[in-house]
């Protein structure tokens, strides 16, 4: 039996047990068996100068290292990463995606729409920035014909957002946008070039020149003005990237590559206040920032600037080569929360052992098995708040359903490998709603429920006595299907 409240001071019973809801009204109606990497270059593409060569292979064979993890299971976000940035995917395969990991228990999605192409145009896409405002066509053109460049046309509206990010919640996932800069931002070095800027770093073809104000300006300005349209959305996080500076120019990763030519000539201060400017506004708007570990602190660097503790680090690199990142015990000890975003887990769609060990197929599903996703990539028994599984698209002309069993196969691998912590699939409880309904003779009658969609009302005839005028509701909620509770309110 249900409790109806009326807005007045008429109260009435309910037992809904039909979807067919009579209601009597006294009132009167109102008138590891694959290789494991030390480390790997993570977003160079197959034509790229730099292509980092697996080691051998250490013995991993169906085993987990010990987990040091302090986060409880509750607490650990589970996050699924896919890179949409350089390949463009259908809001359906989005959605499909959304339930495979909702399924298993994962809890947060990050869509990867700004990495070398940017794959989301919102309904006003003019940035303000040194003291002007570029047009909103000007810089969709831009970041069009960007992608277009790097590999591809296709980009998502507004309102294919919207509808991606209210399945989500409909699923128990939330969404955690990525948009990569400084470093990583073919499309959007594009798009101010379109307007006039030509910001790009040495001869690199993504990588911002941070000395140059007028292109650091514009970049800041197009980050944040997608973080305040997903910080409308209710998304709690944000990807802000920062990783491997402009690595494509330099190549040569025994003198660091980038990061280690910025602190050796010491401008690597420039990329510690680019991140730190993001990191406040990110942080003013409500979100918590997040950025890939090879940068911060890169080689342990402390005297050039420090950074904003509110970053979340995802480390996914413990090096390569000459590529020293500072450690996630380091990264801890300075403040820093950390995801674990181990690369032992990464697939790059449609890569294959036979042809390239790094990061195939074969070497993902098999880490997916072996590796506890409490285990950090560099193994040094640091926290983590969470685990994040990515799946890359270095090579976008890759069509994703010929691979698309590898993916599904390899979500359900890590979370089946690790049932603490994967308790799927996810149960949402839908929100209130609330409808109102007029009747024939003008009385509004409002019904609250869990999931409601519709109500239809039909009404008796009165039923007039000495002292009183009487009329019986039938009220169907959800065309018939809701047996739960609700609250009718009836004026009088």
């Amino acid at each position: 039996m249900s409790i109806f409240k009326k807005s007045m001071a008429m109260l009435l019973a309910l037992c809904m047990t039909s979807g067919i809801v009579p209601i009597a009204s006294s009132a009167s109606e109102p008138a590891v068996d694959e290789p494991i990497f030390e480390a790997v270059e993570m977003n160079a593409s197959d034509d790229e100068a730099v292509q980092p060569q697996a080691e051998a292979a250490i013995g991993m064979d169906h085993f987990f290292l010990p987990s040091f993890i302090n986060t409880s299971p509750e607490d650990f976000i589970k996050v699924f990463h896919l890179d949409c940035g350089r390949k463009y995917f259908t809001v359906a395969q989005i959605k499909e995606l959304i339930d495979a990991i909702s399924a298993v228990g994962y809890s947060h999605m990050e869509l990867a729409i700004g990495n070398d192409g940017l794959r989301l145009l919102l309904d006003d896409m003019s940035v303000a920035a040194n003291g002007t405002t570029y047009a909103s066509d000007t810089v969709k053109a831009g970041i069009q014909s960007g992608n277009e460049t790097y590999s591809h046309s296709g980009e998502w509206t507004e309102a294919e957002m919207d509808e991606i990010i209210a399945y989500a919640k409909t699923k128990g996932i939330e969404i955690i946008p990525l948009v990569n800069t400084p470093g990583h931002m073919d499309s959007i070095l594009a798009a101010m070039k379109e307007c006039g800027i030509d910001g790009y770093y040495a001869g690199s073809s993504r990588t911002v020149d941070l000395e140059d104000a007028a292109a650091v300006d514009f970049t800041q300005a197009l980050v944040m003005k997608y973080a305040e349209y997903f910080d409308e959305q209710g998304c709690a996080y944000f990807n802000l990237g920062a990783d491997e500076y402009a690595n494509d120019y330099h190549t040569n990763d025994s003198t660091g590559m980038g990061f280690g030519y910025l602190v050796s000539n010491n401008k690597y201060g420039k990329f510690v206040a680019y991140i730190n400017e993001l990191v406040e506004d990110i942080c003013v708007l409500g979100m918590t920032p997040i950025a890939f570990n090879d940068g911060i602190y890169y080689n342990k660097t402390e005297t050039q600037g420090t950074f904003d503790t509110r970053l979340v680090v995802a480390a996914w690199t413990g090096g390569w080569g000459g590529i020293k990142p500072a450690s996630t015990t380091f990264l801890a000890d300075k403040g820093h929360e950390i995801l674990n975003t181990n690369e032992r887990w990464y697939y790059v769609l449609g890569r294959k052992q036979a042809s390239n060990s790094t990061y195939c197929y074969e070497s993902a599903l098999s880490n997916a098995k072996n590796e506890s996703i409490t285990t950090v990539t560099d193994r040094t028994g640091a926290d983590s708040i969470g685990a994040m599984q990515c799946v890359w698209c270095d090579n976008p002309s890759v069509n994703y359903e010929t691979y698309k069993s590898n993916v599904m196969t390899l979500i359900s691998t890590l979370a089946a490998s690790n049932p603490t912590y994967f308790t799927g699939p996810n149960v949402v409880e839908p929100e209130d709603a609330t409808v109102e309904v007029e009747t024939e003779s003008g009385l509004t009658i409002t019904v609250t429920a869990p999931g409601l969609t519709a109500v239809d009302i039909t009404a008796s005839e009165p039923v007039v006595t000495e002292k009183k005028v009487s009329k019986t509701y039938s009220i169907t909620l959800n065309g018939g299907d809701y047996t739960g509770a609700a609250e009718v309110k009836i004026p009088y």
